[in-house]
């Protein structure tokens, strides 16, 4: 745990600067621990995901956005995180929904002072869904654990920021009590809270290139260039203080997470 709290600790506590070489525009990097908890990094993060995400939509012509709940419990641990997605997957290879021909799921949780609430946000390729059958079956499958259950056919609309959230938004986070931030890190930390199914499983190479496509493009400066020059704050203070007149520099607020991930 110590060392999980040196890295939110150091977070955003310095930046890398970014220096065109042609037009000498500036961006400023901060560094990050890109933990999924961290208050800092989840923007981003959440950022990173929606754009994964954007790159299944399309192969889902029917989608039903699918909400699984379980009931609250006292404590948290990995081994619960484990047996809820243990719980959703026997469901699926139950013959009554080999119709899910495919999909991709996010885990959330939250605390409100009434025990720890996990529950599973999906988009589902499927022509129907009974909800009603699918509240007997998960209540089933969850041995009695099971509580709400949703069912919305979203072929109209977006439900990209339900399955692209991290685990626990950080003002939630802030919230809880050290005990319970304690414990929510030791479950979730390193733990898999996204995954895909059925037909999308298959197409996880495909994915894989698009990401590493996406890492290995450069991000050009507006006025065209793709040579950049990086310089820690220390170096950037003294450039500064050195710094010859020459073309007109453009200050520039720090960049999206689309520009660190192709930088670097």
């Amino acid at each position: 745990m110590t060392e999980e709290a040196e890295k939110l600790e150091n977070c955003h506590s310095h930046y890398t600067i970014a220096v065109c070489c042609n037009c000498n525009t500036v961006r400023k990097f901060p560094n990050r621990c890109d933990q999924g908890h961290c208050p800092e990094c989840q923007p981003h993060l959440a950022h990173e995901r929606k754009r994964q995400v954007e790159w299944w939509l399309p192969t889902l012509k029917q989608p039903k956005h699918v909400v699984l709940t379980v009931r609250n419990i006292p404590d948290l641990s990995r081994a619960h995180l484990t047996q809820l997605r243990s719980w959703f997957t026997n469901l699926r290879r139950r013959k009554r929904y080999q119709n899910w021909t495919g999909g991709f799921y996010s885990i959330e949780v939250t605390n409100e002072g009434r025990g720890w609430h996990l529950h599973i946000h999906a988009l589902v390729e499927a022509k129907y869904i009974d909800r009603i059958q699918l509240s007997l079956d998960w209540n089933s499958v969850t041995n009695g654990m099971g509580r709400i259950v949703k069912v919305k056919d979203c072929r109209r609309e977006s439900y990209l920021a339900e399955v692209t959230k991290y685990a626990v938004k950080g003002s939630q986070l802030a919230a809880w009590k050290p005990a319970d931030i304690a414990d929510f890190i030791r479950a979730f930390s390193g733990a898999r809270t996204f995954g895909v199914f059925g037909a999308l499983y298959g197409a996880r190479t495909e994915f894989a290139e698009y990401i590493a496509t996406l890492k290995a493009a450069k991000v050009g400066c507006s006025c065209g260039c793709d040579q950049v020059m990086y310089y820690s704050e220390t170096d950037w203070m003294l450039k500064e203080a050195l710094w010859e007149p020459g073309p007109q520099r453009k200050a520039q607020p720090p960049p999206e997470a689309t520009e660190k991930l192709l930088f670097d």
